[in-house]
């Protein structure tokens, strides 16, 4: 099952990105404002549509193979679809060149393509439908949801001032290449096995009105998987039941690949990390390094593996938890690792340090005995960990029976 959908994916994108200039000529053409409807082209057995005007209607596409777009001689905002649009169990659907004010459903196995255009109100894809959104924005009063194993491809599209936010949960998969999230209500929302890469693209801070935020701007639980690469991430959480602008829990994961950077300018970390989860951080190729503006926070048996990174922030490791500094591992490059705050160790929790070029500047304390550093490094700051009585800078600390988590 999971191949075929693959397989479907897979061809449909390479099907879209085919699409270049103007399609064919429509077999019909029509004026909401005259009076003409969509849908009863739809039902008259029309799959290829041409409009303009506004068309205040919902849209339930029943054939695989439609194209709906706007006239190529007016711009999007003069081609309205005001109402819902219905993808359930067809393939290959394509919108073009128009607006749409209403909610895109693609259910069902169906698969839709949206492009040159803006869709202002929400999607909802599930059902392992799939949709696609290339050179396109999402905004308005609704939300991203995604769930039941539907995907979602955007490239060269943004998210703008989407007051509901989005939600990827249930095994869905959400993939970017080019896209600016921004501005939105509620953040990203990560859950329940779901997966997503984000590629060349940034995520702003939720806006924080007079609604609670889930996220600002991202958050992981229940086995969801983030792949960030040559991205920006910028928060402004000062909320401390949120736990980071990158918020990892409940046996999820992050991996930052690339030239990115993760900035919290609220009171919370840059990234925590809960409850047996997981944050590595590398670099790809010729990347440059990347930068983490804000604290981190690992706990709750959880593990953090930063490569090659500055952590402009200081580092709180506590409840069995442990966080390595530059592994030497693929994608690692351990002299532009730099931490650049102080660091607490506590409850049973470790720091551990895998290659002498690594500078730590600010303090380090081990809050008991359970805890441990282990490790040479460069630095000048104190430090305060049972076994080390060594000063920083022409000495270091190796301690091979740490425990690692």
């Amino acid at each position: 099952m999971f191949k075929s959908q693959k397989l479907r994916f897979l061809i449909l994108l390479v099907a879209a990105a085919g699409l270049t200039g103007k399609p064919a000529a429509a077999d019909v053409s029509i004026d909401c404002d005259a009076g003409q409807s969509i849908q009863n082209e739809i039902s008259n057995g029309e799959t290829e549509i041409e409009f303009t005007g506004t068309c205040t209607e919902t849209v339930s596409i029943q054939q695989s193979g439609t194209t709906i777009r706007g006239r190529f001689d007016r711009p999007p905002e003069n081609n309205v679809i005001a109402g819902d649009v219905i993808v359930f169990g067809v393939q290959r659907a394509f919108l073009f060149n128009l607006t749409h004010e209403g909610t895109l459903f693609v259910q069902g196995n169906g698969d839709a393509t949206f492009q040159d255009g803006t869709l202002s109100g929400s999607a909802a894809v599930g059902g392992s439908g799939i949709a696609n959104f290339f050179n396109a924005t999402v905004t308005g009063v609704g939300s991203l949801n995604l769930s039941d194993n539907g995907r979602v491809f955007m490239r060269n599209s943004d998210i703008v001032d989407l007051r509901g936010g989005l939600f990827i949960t249930n095994g869905a998969v959400f993939r970017t290449n080019g896209t600016d999230i921004v501005d939105t209500d509620n953040g990203i929302f990560v859950g329940r096995n779901a997966t997503v890469r984000f590629r060349n693209g940034r995520m702003g801070p939720a806006l924080v009105d007079d609604v609670d935020v889930s996220c600002n701007p991202l958050c992981l639980t229940d086995g969801a998987v983030v792949r960030l690469d040559s991205s920006i991430v910028e928060g402004s959480n000062e909320d401390p039941g949120i736990g980071g602008a990158v918020s990892i829990s409940r046996n999820s994961s992050v991996l930052v690949r690339g030239d990115s950077e993760i900035t919290n300018t609220g009171s919370q970390p840059a990234v925590g990390v809960f409850n047996d989860s997981s944050f590595r951080q590398d670099r790809s190729g010729a990347a440059a390094p990347s930068t983490i503006n804000g604290d981190i926070l690992v706990t709750g048996m959880s593990y953090a593996d930063v490569r090659a990174a500055a952590v402009n922030g200081d580092v709180t490791l506590r409840l069995h938890s442990v966080l390595r500094l530059g592994s030497a591992g693929f994608g690692g490059d351990p002299s532009n690792v730099v931490l650049t705050g102080n660091t607490e160790i506590s409850l049973d929790s470790a720091l551990v340090v895998e290659d002498p070029t690594v500078t730590i500047v600010g303090d380090i304390t081990c809050l008991d005995g359970e805890s441990s550093l282990g490790g040479d490094f460069l630095g000048s700051g104190q430090v305060n960990c049972t076994g080390f009585d060594q000063p920083r800078g022409g000495g270091g600390h190796d301690d091979d029976d740490d425990d690692d988590g």
